[in-house]
C-alpha cells in the first residue's frame, strides 16, 4: 500500500531514506527525501527541468510537423507517407470522441478529437500529441446506435452532478479554512 510510504514521507526531513522497505504492487520501493515543498506556488528553480523538458517536446514536435508537412505535400495516401518517412502505419480501431486512449498510442486527447471531426480518406495535418506527432485518416465512420447516445448522456450527467457536488465541497472545505491532513494517516 502506498499510504505508508506516503505517512513516512511526510514525516520524514530532507535528505532522510526510509529503513523500511515498501511494497508497492509487485515493486519493492526504498524511498529518499530529496527535496521538500511548501504549500503555494513553486518557484522557478523548482520546476525548471519540467518546463525545459516540455519546451523540447514541443520544439521536437514542431521539426516534425514540419517534415510531415513537406512529405504530404508530395503524396496521395497514408501508406505512401509512411514509405516516404521510413515509418510504420499503425491501426487503431473504434476511436470515437468518448475514447479516453487511442490503441497502441496511449491517451492522446489531440488524435481523438481531430479523428472524431476529420472526413474519411482524409489525410489530416500533423496532430501533436503527448506521446508523438501523428497523421491520421479515418477509414471507416460508424454512426451510434441511440441507445448507446441515451446511455452516454446519462453517464455524462451523473459525471456533472458528482463533479458539482465535490466542487460545492471544496468551495465549503476552502471558505471553512479546513485543511485535509488525513493522507498523512491513512
Amino acid at each position: 500500500q502506498p499510504r505508508a510510504l506516503i505517512r513516512w514521507a511526510f514525516e520524514a526531513e530532507l535528505h532522510d531514506i526510509s529503513e523500511e522497505i515498501f511494497e508497492i504492487g509487485n515493486k519493492y520501493v526504498v524511498a529518499a527525501v530529496t527535496g521538500i515543498r511548501e504549500k503555494g506556488n513553486a518557484t522557478l528553480d523548482q520546476v525548471r527541468t519540467e518546463i525545459e523538458l516540455e519546451v523540447k517536446k514541443n520544439k521536437k514536435a514542431a521539426l516534425i510537423s514540419e517534415e510531415f508537412n513537406t512529405s504530404l505535400a508530395s503524396v496521395q495516401n497514408i501508406d505512401e507517407l509512411a514509405d516516404e518517412m521510413g515509418l510504420a502505419v499503425m491501426d487503431a480501431n473504434n476511436v470515437n470522441f468518448a475514447s479516453v486512449s487511442v490503441p497502441s498510442a496511449g491517451i492522446e486527447p489531440n488524435v481523438i478529437a481531430t479523428a472524431s471531426v476529420l472526413a474519411p480518406d482524409q489525410l489530416s495535418p500533423p496532430v501533436q500529441g503527448n506521446n508523438g506527432v501523428y497523421v491520421i485518416v479515418v477509414v471507416n465512420v460508424i454512426d451510434p446506435e441511440e441507445t448507446e447516445l441515451a446511455s452516454q448522456k446519462s453517464r455524462m450527467a451523473s459525471l456533472r452532478e458528482s463533479q458539482a457536488n465535490y466542487e460545492a465541497y471544496q468551495a465549503l472545505q476552502d471558505a471553512a479554512n479546513i485543511q485535509d491532513n488525513r493522507g498523512k494517516f491513512f
